[in-house]
């Protein structure tokens, strides 16, 4: 049986509605929405280098990295921000440092077999250095980790620490990046070299940040310094041409957001904790 023409009439208007709610039924124009742009503030990487366009193509994490809860209580002095939280912080930043050396070793398995001799032995030779200061400058960090002058962290607590599970998956995980050579490793540490500098300089600038703590005098003074992320990002640059097409920028890329998300949870990982015996 047909429809009369008063029912007709009558599911017209619901027709016309289901059709309009489509997914593909067109809708009318809007504004345009500009994409948005995290800024830099590292006056020595240029715009269009490896490192700003990672930076500025990745700002939802980006932004989640630069406000972390806690720089941001330790900054403001919330009762997140205890003088205990920063203590527990920098006792697992300390184990970060030495259980990360290693992974300079690591990178001499994708050494190139064609080169020579010499060249090999350079090469083991410079990484055997870095390893080096790197053992160095975690003893210096642990010293200051336990003076008095500075964070005053007893000896045994730095040795009874218990790692948090994020800092246990970062370091294997920028381990496991070794595989993929020298470029991409260093991508993927890019967050901590490259960005702890604009954290800080974020923190200096702003209104609410509490002047004359443990936390400016130990973590955001010494951290405003570009020179560390302007040099790996001219590393990275010279050796663009020979690494980065379509397909490598976008592990690239992955590399990135994965570390800032790492690097994100880290910091986080301290926020209210208190440091034990």
């Amino acid at each position: 049986m047909s429809l009369s023409l008063s029912r007709m009439l009558i599911l017209l208007p619901a027709l016309a509605i289901s059709a309009a709610a489509l997914p593909h039924a067109p809708s009318p124009p809007g504004p345009t929405v500009p994409p948005v742009k995290c800024l830099r503030h590292n006056p020595s990487v240029q715009n269009g280098t490896l490192v700003d366009q990672l930076w500025e193509q990745n700002c939802d994490l980006v932004t989640k990295f630069l406000n972390n809860a806690f720089t941001a209580a330790q900054a403001a002095q919330t009762p997140e921000g205890t003088l205990e939280s920063l203590q527990y912080y920098f006792v697992q930043d300390y184990y970060y440092l030495t259980l990360t050396v290693p992974h300079k070793a690591y990178l001499l398995k994708s050494l190139n077999k064609n080169e020579s001799a010499a060249e090999q032995t350079s090469a083991i030779n410079e990484t055997v250095l870095d390893m080096t200061g790197d053992l160095e400058y975690a003893a210096s960090f642990r010293h200051d980790l336990t003076s008095p002058d500075h964070l005053n962290v007893s000896s045994s607590v730095v040795k009874n620490a218990k790692l948090e599970p994020v800092l246990r998956e970062y370091v294997d995980w920028l381990g496991g990046n070794t595989n993929l050579g020298w470029y991409l490793w260093s991508i993927s540490r890019l967050p901590c070299i490259y960005g702890w500098a604009e954290i800080a300089y974020q923190l200096n600038q702003s209104s609410t940040t509490v002047r004359g703590t443990k936390f400016v005098d130990e973590w955001l003074t010494p951290n405003l310094e570009w020179s560390y992320g302007t040099k790996l990002s001219v590393e990275l640059q010279e050796v663009l041409v020979a690494n980065n097409n379509t397909e490598t920028f976008a592990v690239a890329n992955g590399l990135f957001r994965k570390a800032l998300a790492y690097e994100t949870a880290f910091f986080e990982s301290a926020l209210g904790k208190t440091i034990k015996g």
